[in-house]
Formats: structure tokens, C-alpha cells, sequence
């Protein structure tokens, strides 16, 4: 997989990011020949190679004739990048940017998103960056981009709307949950177009830079010249393993007197919340007092709202805080289509297990809770039914089951042979009557009853190999029926 990383120690504008792209090897003619399709005029883009502080780098700047130029609104400008002629990902990447960069100038001016009006020249400027950046990204096959801490800088800024604080407000609404730093710079580093694309291109959560291995390193230079390199510099390579990293914060407290009940209120205020897991560990407290480790695995920027819970519906006085590197394996879910219906299945990247969402297999047949339950060990006298069978009692809504709704499917590792009862909430709804000649234990056909204990259908049962739905019943010998 080709990862990029934005290395913004001197702070990300789109001129600095595209300049950084041509100097990866984005050649300057199709840059010039996509731009040329967009439907806009009367700017100009200026690439030329410059050294900062012995470092070659690229630097692109885009001057606007400004009397030519109307205003635009966000409709305008995704208008304009439709007609483009694009290629999928550069359009939809360049649609996203703006969006992220439109919903900012909505929040701050109190304005609908189609209301945002972006000014004459920085109308052309950003469009310019933004859809160069995206073309880019396409042409050099970069799949994922992950983004170092953001410098803010400081000081004023003088823009249309007057002089306003550095980092300007867009800016600030815009790199809502990414990580940022403090810079001793009185200058604005990060831009807003710079933070729309860094933003968007960030994996969710800002996660660190994963192990790589380097094959490119380009430089796109600001316009300024300081006491330190003014560039961006972006570091291409491959995934070196198979395995995502990010980072994730650990809240944990101890409590000894939070009453029993709480926990599971607890546990989904906390899911809901934001966490990605939560844990109760028994302990043994001072004074011999028995309690429980709470611990919460979030995103390090739902620190607070979870604090906050811990502090509002616990015993606790106090809690411990640490951050935590994750090794993961990718995942991601798909729909596959069964007889019942489509059912949502997490697939893994790697040596991980797949299976389908229980949630969703339950509320197919509109069931409220799946329980797993182990087959109590016992010998057999025939040896017919194998002790270590797995067994799952399926508890559904109103607590009454119509049988002709009933899904039976049977474990691959669980033989059952003719006569066998199969039991739901401890009344009877089906025997097994058939089986595979050259499987004696294996069923194949299944005997429903109705709720009075009338024969009212023969059904075939499917083996697991053949499907994925796994509804499974407590299936009993009939010699338990005694």
C-alpha cells in the first residue's frame, strides 16, 4: 500500500502541497493540461525550483487577475469541479476538501453551507490548490495519507474580513480533532485550504505514521523566506507490514462501593459516548476491599465527555490518563446476500476471523438476545451425540416463537442422530427424523411442531458449510426428556 506522510514542521498551505507533489514527480504538463479543463479564467501558475536553507524544493504560486474574476458560492465552485472532467477519485477528493473547508466558513460566519461565498481571488487560488492537490494525490497512486502534529503559529492575519487572530477562525473549525502544537512563529503556518487538505486526507482519528519504508521524499516551499526552512515535506513509501497502528487513550479508575446495577448503564453510557472499549476488572482494593478496575479505550480526543461520565456516575474521586499505541489488523464490513435477507460481515485483512454481525443475524428473525451456552459433558452410552457439541438457545422478542418461522441450522461440529429433540424456551418445536446415510449423526430433515403440538412441516436443514446464518436451538437427546 503507498503511504504518504505530510511532515508540516513549518506549517501546510495548498501552494506548499502541491509544490511538494511536482517535486514527487507529478509532472507539471498534466497538472497544466487537468487545470486547463476546469472552466475557469484570468490566473496564472508560476512552478519553479528554489533552495531554503540548502534544501531543494518546488514552489508554486497562482496570481489571479482579480477584475476578472465573479463571485462564487459553494455550488459555484463544485459546479465548476464537475465539469472538470476528472477522474473519479480526483473529483470526489477535490468535492471533499472544499466541503470540509465550506462547512468551516459556515460554522464561523453563522451561515447554510450553500451561503458560504468564497472572495474573487481567493475563489480561483484555492481552487486552483485543491484540485491540483487531488489530481496529484490520483496521478502518483497514494493511498492513504497520515499527518504529523499541526503547528499553529501566531499573531494576525489581515484578510477581507479585516485583521483576525492567527490561526484564523476557519482554520481552527477546521482541525476540530486533530492533534496541533504550539510554534513560537508570529505568522499564520497553517492555512485554511492547507488544513481543509490535510484534514481530509488524514486518516480518521489523525493517527501516527505506521511503519514504512521510504522511497520518495518531495518539498513544497511557502512564499516566505524565515530563520528556518518555510516547506512541507511529504515522504512517500509502502506499508511495511500488514498491520494498521494508531494511537488510543486509556481512562481507568478503581471504585469498591458503585452498586452492581450501574455497570451495564455504565458500559453503554461510555459506548455511546465515544469509547471503543470498556472493561471491568475485579480487584483486590486496600483494606482487603474488593472492586473494579474500570478501564476505557477511546480516541484521545474524547478524553473529557468520558471524564466527565466517570466523575458523574461513579464513586470515583479520581482518574488515571495515558495514551497507548494499537497494533490492529484492517477491517471493514460488507453485505452478502442469504436467503433471509443481506447480512453485514466483518471482514479482516490478515490472520483474523470472519463472521457476520450476531446483531444482525438476531434481528432477522426479530430476536432481542443470542446466549451461547456449552453442552454440559457427560459420557454417552452409545457415543452417538459428542459431548463437546456446542449448543445456542435463542431467546426471542415476546417470548412466544412461531415455528414456521424457524430458521434451523445446525453446527458443523454437532452430530445429532434421528429422534433428537430440539427444544426452544423448554418446550418441544422439532425432531430430527432423517439423516444422511453415509452420516448417520449428520441431520437432514427436521420434524416442526406448532405451539399444541402438531406436526405442521418438514424442513431441510442446511449444514454451515452451505450457509453462513447460523441460527442455532437447543438441541437435546430425548432421553433428557424424561
Amino acid at each position: 500500500m503507498r503511504i504518504a506522510y505530510l511532515d508540516c514542521f513549518s506549517g501546510i498551505s495548498g501552494d506548499m502541497m502541491l509544490g511538494a507533489l511536482l517535486d514527487l514527480g507529478f509532472p507539471e504538463a498534466i497538472l497544466r493540461e487537468q487545470l486547463s479543463r476546469l472552466p475557469i479564467e484570468g490566473y496564472r501558475i508560476d512552478v519553479s525550483p528554489v533552495r531554503d536553507h540548502g534544501i531543494e524544493a518546488v514552489q508554486v504560486k497562482v496570481m489571479v487577475e482579480e477584475d476578472k474574476q465573479p463571485h462564487r458560492h459553494f455550488g459555484d465552485i463544485q459546479k465548476l469541479i464537475a465539469k472538470g472532467g476528472l477522474t473519479e477519485r480526483a473529483r470526489q477528493l477535490a468535492e471533499e476538501i472544499f466541503l470540509r473547508l465550506a462547512q468551516a466558513e459556515a460554522v464561523v460566519h453563522g451561515v447554510s453551507v450553500e451561503k458560504v461565498h468564497f472572495h474573487e481571488v481567493g475563489a480561483v487560488d484555492s481552487i486552483v490548490d485543491i484540485v491540483g492537490v487531488a489530481i496529484g494525490i490520483d496521478f502518483l497512486g497514494i493511498e492513504k495519507c497520515f499527518v504529523s502534529d499541526l503547528p499553529l503559529g501566531g499573531g494576525f492575519v489581515t484578510c477581507q474580513h479585516g485583521v483576525l487572530p492567527v490561526p484564523a477562525p476557519a482554520t481552527v473549525e477546521i482541525l476540530k480533532d486533530m492533534r496541533v502544537k504550539a510554534h513560537p512563529a508570529e505568522m499564520e503556518l497553517v492555512t485554511p485550504t492547507g488544513a481543509a487538505i490535510a484534514s481530509q486526507l488524514s486518516e480518521p482519528g489523525h493517527p501516527l505514521l505506521p511503519p514504512i519504508r521510504i522511497e520518495q521524499v518531495g518539498y513544497g516551499a511557502g512564499s516566505r523566506r524565515h530563520e528556518y526552512p518555510n516547506l512541507l515535506r511529504v515522504i512517500v513509501g509502502e506499508l511495511e507490514k500488514a498491520y494498521e497502528e494508531d494511537e488510543v487513550l486509556l481512562l481507568e479508575c478503581q471504585v469498591d462501593d458503585l452498586q452492581p446495577e450501574i455497570y451495564p448503564y455504565l458500559m453503554e453510557k461510555l459506548l455511546a459516548a465515544g469509547a471503543i472499549d470498556v472493561c471491568f476488572i475485579p480487584v483486590q482494593m486496600k483494606k482487603g476491599r474488593s472492586g473494579r478496575l474500570i478501564q476505557v479505550f477511546s480516541e484521545p480526543q474524547a478524553q473529557m465527555p468520558l471524564a466527565e461520565i466517570l466523575f458523574s456516575e461513579t464513586t470515583t474521586l479520581g482518574i488515571r490518563w495515558s495514551r497507548a499505541n494499537r497494533l490492529k489488523l484492517a477491517r471493514w464490513h460488507e453485505k452478502i446476500d442469504t436467503a433471509y435477507g443481506p447480512i453485514s460481515v466483518k471482514m479482516v485483512d490478515g490472520p483474523g476471523l470472519k463472521g457476520p454481525e450476531i446483531s444482525e443475524l438476531a434481528s432477522i428473525i426479530g430476536l432481542m438476545d443470542t446466549y451461547v451456552a456449552m453442552i454440559k459433558k457427560r459420557p454417552y452410552r452409545d457415543r452417538m451425540l459428542r459431548p463437546n457439541a456446542v449448543k445456542y438457545i435463542i431467546k426471542e422478542a415476546k417470548g412466544q416463537y412461531p415455528p414456521k418461522v424457524l430458521k434451523v441450522f445446525l453446527n458443523q461440529i454437532s452430530l445429532f442422530p434421528v429422534s433428537t429433540y430440539v427444544r426452544l424456551n423448554n418446550k418441544s418445536i422439532g425432531r430430527v427424523i432423517s439423516t444422511d446415510k453415509n452420516q448417520p449423526l449428520r441431520p437432514t430433515i427436521m420434524l416442526l411442531y406448532d405451539g399444541l403440538g402438531e406436526k405442521v412441516e418438514k424442513r431441510e436443514i442446511v449444514r454451515l458449510a452451505d450457509n453462513p446464518l447460523l441460527y442455532i436451538v437447543d438441541c437435546v437427546d430425548e432421553r433428557d426428556l424424561d
